[in-house]
């Protein structure tokens, strides 16, 4: 008997909720198109395909022929279509009602759309917790896919990993499929012959064992050089023709097909657990660069090999605490949740407003890797829009309303205040910050922005090539390249996340200039400090008080600031009070930070207006705008002006929180938010009181 194995190929395909049509567009032209133009030539080549539910919703209204061609494929036999959470969501992030509830929901749409039931899933960027395996059974999937790292590192031997194996939780059964992460840096950057090699290296003459390449379909004409690879330098094509050529002694096969025929290769209980690089991504910078630090020197010994399958990174949850604003994204996208489930209507509305939660469950803009993924605006943007069509059919109330509750899971009380038209909430806990500032007409928060922050790469800028074309076709994860020059020059860090309602006394000679590069200016303790809260409900409107004492140049001061939420209007009105409690003169430099991300930053339609009502430059402009009495941003592209009047002139700072981040094409400047800061002289006699106030309005159409 001569020695055979069985090989199931499979692709990923996935464009975020939110993504450009452009982009989608390109990269269903680039890749998607021409791998279907060439399987569909060879019959006798099987494959798995999984398409993330927001990219085959395109399909669906662009791009019907598309759906109809893997209808076929699945007709004849070729293809064997995968499953998954139906917008792409980490499952372990959500509640145990969604990850069933997202699961159940694609597979019987694909079943509708492709006419085969679904037998298993794809798990959105293999993040793995031991209870998904119940979730999973649930949902009625008998098998689903990981990387052979999660079974290394469950101690595993790499030369039993040929195989399927069974794991269970709870007493639900589920298979489980490694990917070989060889093949995965193969394919498709080494020549074909050097997978049907390694194919060839693990036959038997049992026949018993399968080897899995399962990876984004991205790979095949939209990662960087890889369409004149794949398709011009005919990779994909020669790839087929080289693995048909072995089918003696080759078997290709779906996933459901080894289920049935062979038997396991044992039973396994995962580690919390993803693709090796995402658990280095998702450590803490300092943590990274250690554990960068430590594989090196391994290398150097000779001693990585030995000991690869004992070192891993993070839990994909430290995302959530590696940025806060993807955790009060999180924790959002959980309190809508526990909402809907609280609701007892199941008609069509409820149906829709689940589906937006489900929307706002996409994973990409919740973490950052060699992707943009939190680092895209748009992709924030896209969360928040779908979590607030979530709440407002079902949850929303046109009578003002408040909450104390916990919101952003950090054990200290928030404070969400609503009229309908605008929700504000407040973290007395961190400066009496606005966090989030919804505009719910327009399922708008104006508030969600991004902070500067050192990342492990930033190392790698300076060195990072600006090319339009490199001679060798690489991995992203080993390019080094950038969009633009003078990236290096561009890193800067802000201390602190970039909020709205924040209270700056800004020391002696502090500049704008300064003030950009996110240096820490302040002369004061007021910044990041508590403050006391009380409500007020009127019939006219919500009334929050927020107070702190602190000290401002070494001298004890209270502040007060009241927000002034009125009912049917969609503006605040802020009231500060600040008293000098000592027998000495203080004199302040006060300030009232607002980062309002609208999106982008240098677009023609996108804008700031001084008081003399004259368009004074894009929303990505540096400069001190002197004696104002109202500063306007105006975003024609969402149909949004917000602005800021003042009682007293005030002079403006502002300038663009812009970030240098990773994505597959190499670094780039993002455009995160338009830092807005009213300043005044505050002249503080003995126990007197300076007052001022400024009044936020938001105009929509």
């Amino acid at each position: 008997m001569s020695a055979s194995i069985r090989f199931v190929f499979a692709v990923h395909d996935h464009q975020p909720v939110g993504n450009f049509d452009s982009v989608i567009e390109q990269a269903t032209a680039d890749a998607y198109v021409p791998f279907l133009d060439m399987v569909e030539r060879y019959p006798a080549f099987r494959f798995g395909f999984h398409a993330s539910g927001p990219l085959f919703e395109w399909w669906e209204a662009k791009r019907p022929d598309l759906v109809e061609r893997l209808a076929l494929l699945v007709e004849r036999g070729q293809m064997e279509p995968i499953g998954g959470g139906f917008y792409e969501p980490i499952l372990p992030m959500l509640p145990e009602r969604d990850r069933v509830g997202q699961v159940e929901a694609y597979a019987d749409h694909l079943h509708e759309k492709l006419g085969k039931p679904i037998e298993g899933m794809w798990l959105a960027e293999r993040v793995w917790e031991p209870g998904l395996a119940r979730a999973i059974a649930d949902a009625g999937m008998r098998w689903t896919i990981v990387d052979d790292f999660h079974l290394i590192c469950a101690g595993v031997p790499k030369e039993k990993l040929a195989g399927y194996f069974v794991t269970e939780d709870d007493g639900r059964l589920l298979r489980i499929f490694p990917i070989s992460e060889a093949l995965r840096y193969r394919i498709p950057f080494a020549g074909p012959e050097e997978t049907v090699a390694l194919l060839r290296s693990l036959a038997t003459e049992e026949g018993d064992r399968v080897v899995v390449y399962a990876d984004d379909g991205e790979k095949f004409g939209v990662w960087p050089r890889t369409k004149r690879l794949v398709y011009g330098e005919r990779w994909l094509e020669r790839f087929i023709q080289a693995i048909l050529a072995e089918s003696s002694w080759l078997r290709m096969s779906s996933f459901s097909e080894v289920a049935r025929d062979l038997r396991p290769a044992g039973r396994v209980y995962l580690p919390d657990c993803s693709y090796r690089e995402m658990t280095e991504w998702a450590l803490p910078v300092e943590s990274q660069t250690e554990y960068d630090a430590a594989v090196e020197g391994l290398k150097k010994d000779g001693r990585l090999e030995e000991v690869r399958r004992f070192l891993r990174g993070g839990n994909w949850r430290m995302f959530l605490a590696k940025y806060p604003e993807a955790c009060v994204m999180y924790a959002k996208m959980r309190h809508v949740s526990d909402r809907l489930e609280a609701i007892d209507r199941r008609g069509k509305a409820w149906q829709e407003a689940v589906r937006s939660l489900y929307r706002g469950q996409c994973n990409c803009a919740y973490w950052h890797g060699v992707f943009g993924g939190l680092y895209l605006p748009h992709l924030r943007d896209a969360v928040y829009k779908n979590l607030l069509e979530a709440e407002a059919g079902l949850l929303a109330s046109p009578r003002p309303v408040v909450e104390r509750r916990d919101f952003d899971l950090d054990t200290e009380e928030e404070i969400h205040i609503t009229n309908g038209l605008l929700g504000i909430y407040v973290k007395p806990g961190m400066g009496g910050h606005i966090y989030e500032l919804d505009v719910l007409e327009k399922r708008t928060n104006l508030l969600a922005g991004l902070a500067r922050r050192p990342e492990t790469y930033h190392a790698k800028v300076a060195r990072a090539k600006v090319v339009t074309d490199v001679e060798k076709v690489a991995s992203i994860h080993d390019l080094v390249l950038a969009k633009q020059e003078g990236l290096d020059r561009r890193l800067q860090y802000d201390p602190h996340w970039r909020m709205g309602l924040m209270d700056h006394f800004f020391s002696h000679g502090a500049t704008l200039d300064a003030f950009a590069r996110g240096e820490v200016l302040e002369d004061a303790d007021f910044l990041l400090g508590r403050y006391s809260a009380g409500v007020m409900e009127r019939t006219s409107g919500i009334q929050l008080n927020l107070s702190r004492e602190g000290t401002v140049a070494g001298a004890s001061v209270r502040l007060e600031k009241t927000l002034w939420l009125p009912k049917g209007e969609e503006q605040v009105e802020v009231t500060y009070a600040i008293r000098n409690l000592t027998d000495q003169d203080v004199q302040a430099d006060f300030g009232v930070e607002w980062n309002f991300a609208m999106l982008a930053g240098k677009a023609h339609d996108r804008y700031l207006i001084d008081s003399a009502g004259r368009n004074v430059g894009p929303l990505s402009t540096q400069a001190d705008f002197p004696r104002q009495d109202r500063f306007t941003l105006v975003d024609e592209w969402k149909g949004i002006r917000v602005s800021l009047s003042f009682d007293a002139p005030a002079d403006v700072w502002t300038f663009p929180v812009e970030t240098v981040s990773q994505s597959e094409a190499g670094f780039e400047l993002v455009y995160q938010s338009t830092s807005v800061t009213p300043r005044w002289v505050a002249f503080l006699h003995p126990h007197s009181t300076w007052k001022t106030r400024l009044t936020l309005t938001v105009e929509v159409r």
